[in-house]
């Protein structure tokens, strides 16, 4: 069997005596400095237990200089007394006097491998039973000249490793944040993207940037480790792709709302990922994991109020209901019937935005920008400004999320392809009444998705809708970039 100390008994008392005796020493103060200043007097007191005088250490002891402190634990020789050794931890440590013996290196670590809630007290002679704060500050000395007299390694490792097990600890919990810690936290208003804004905002919030990208880090180390082993070590990289594309699936539906997005991106451009990725991302475009219902009918109410909320009826926000219609990466569809304020009622589509959907985007986008991009260019090499990208891109992300914007657009849309008399398309009617930043309602329009249809006359479709978007880009200057309804 190996120890951590390969000693014997005849080893001059050197280097490891100094390590043994700190942290005996350790163990003696960590325990009565806690109780001496836990007492409202600053006066550690126990009551008087029968001294163990067979190997103690008195207070003039512990004010002694460290090579005549230490020389106490060795023997006539000057070898390593493990007894004393072992009789000194059993004392201070376990509250018991050593009955056994103790001459050899494995019997000490026996007793630190005792469980710490195990010690009840510490024995120690009278004159230690009584002492007053002002002794502290000699215990403390010979703590201190203890401390310095310890190997220099021994010293940097008794120091760093606290602070970095800490550390390790502080950084596993921030990458554990509580669900809403974004909520609030909006550097600008919908359809306001402004990159300075957020930057000099996000300064005074510099934890609220760590606990996000270390949980960006944390859900998404396991695909990353395994995909490295896949093509690194392994070598079977396209064997593994289906599996690793549901990974990335998941992992991007955990992200959030910014990685929903790309994900959808991603989806239709098979000349970018492979197809077995964009086939799984895919479901990312209508079949996104929803929000609670309770969450969206709480917005609802906030947004319309009571009165104006109670005008649309046939909504399911039962958990175990039919729920939202769709769901996709800012907001979710519920499916009512509408009474409009001239008595009219029409069937309605009901967009509600994500809750805290601003904080979550906007700070992915800071991050994106500041870290993600920068990095992207020093690895690539790349002429591309990368941070450009990124603002462009974050300016028509933020952009979607003012449904009042979006309803703006949709209405000039419909007005400029009616101008233009293309009567085979159009956009869904905003129903302008229940419409504010964050709810969209617009009238409910019946049909099938082209790329799921079986219909005979797909092809023709698909050329309509090229011309529309011919037109939007030639004439319009105006590009409506939602689904599009097709009608004949």
């Amino acid at each position: 069997m190996k120890y951590i100390l390969n000693v014997n008994a005849q080893l001059p008392f050197n280097t490891i005596k100094r390590t043994i005796v700190g942290l005996v020493v350790a163990v003696f103060l960590a325990h009565n400095t806690a109780e001496a200043f836990s007492t409202s007097n600053f006066v550690y007191h126990k009551p008087h237990v029968s001294s163990y005088n067979r190997y103690s250490v008195t207070s003039s002891q512990l004010n002694l200089n460290t090579d005549e402190f230490v020389s106490y634990f060795q023997e006539s020789n000057g070898a390593v007394s493990w007894q004393k050794i072992s009789d000194f931890l059993k004392v201070t440590a376990l509250g018991q006097p050593s009955t056994s013996t103790a001459n050899t290196p494995e019997s000490i670590f026996q007793i630190f491998r005792a469980p710490f809630w195990e010690i009840r007290q510490v024995m120690l002679p009278d004159d230690l039973m009584n002492i007053q704060l002002q002794d502290y500050t000699s215990i403390f000395s010979a703590t201190a000249n203890v401390f310095l007299s310890l190997p220099p390694l021994l010293q940097v490792s008794s120091v760093l490793g606290p602070i970095t097990v800490g550390a390790i600890l502080f950084l596993y919990q921030e990458s554990s944040p509580p669900e809403n810690y974004r909520s609030g936290y909006e550097p600008y208003a919908r359809g306001q993207y402004n990159p300075n804004i957020a930057k000099a905002y996000y300064a005074q919030h510099p934890r609220l940037v760590l606990r996000r990208m270390l949980q960006l880090f944390r859900i998404s180390n396991k695909f990353l480790f395994n995909f490295l082993l896949d093509r690194y070590i392994f070598r079977d990289e396209e064997k593994q792709r289906p599996k690793r594309a549901l990974e990335v699936l998941s992992l991007i539906q955990k992200a959030g709302p910014t990685a929903i997005k790309v994900g959808q991106a991603l989806s239709v451009r098979p000349d970018l990922i492979p197809s077995e990725y964009s086939e799984a991302l895919s479901t990312l475009q209508d079949r996104v994991p929803p929000f609670p219902s309770n969450k969206a009918k709480d917005i609802l109410q906030k947004e319309l109020g009571y009165n104006v909320l109670g005008r649309i009826k046939g909504m399911d926000f039962r958990d175990n209901g039919k729920g939202p219609i769709a769901s996709a990466s800012i907001g979710q569809v519920y499916k009512g019937t509408a009474t409009l304020r001239d008595g009219s009622v029409k069937e309605v589509a009901v967009k509600v935005q994500r809750p805290d959907v601003l904080a979550e985007i906007a700070l992915d986008l800071f991050i994106v920008r500041e870290y993600l991009a920068p990095l992207q260019q020093r690895l690539s090499g790349a002429a591309t400004d990368f941070q450009a990208l990124a603002n462009e891109w974050g300016r028509g992300f933020i952009a979607e999320l003012d449904y009042n914007q979006e309803a703006s657009n949709t209405i000039k849309f419909n007005n400029e392809i009616q101008k233009r008399n293309i009567v085979s398309v159009t956009a869904p009617i905003i129903v302008e009444e229940f419409c504010t930043e964050r709810v969209l309602v617009t009238e409910w329009v019946r049909g099938t998705r082209l790329d799921q249809s079986t219909a005979s006359d797909v092809p023709r479709l698909c050329g309509v809708a090229l011309n529309a978007y011919l037109v939007m880009l030639l004439e319009m200057s105006f590009l409506h970039c939602d689904p599009v309804g097709f009608i004949e």
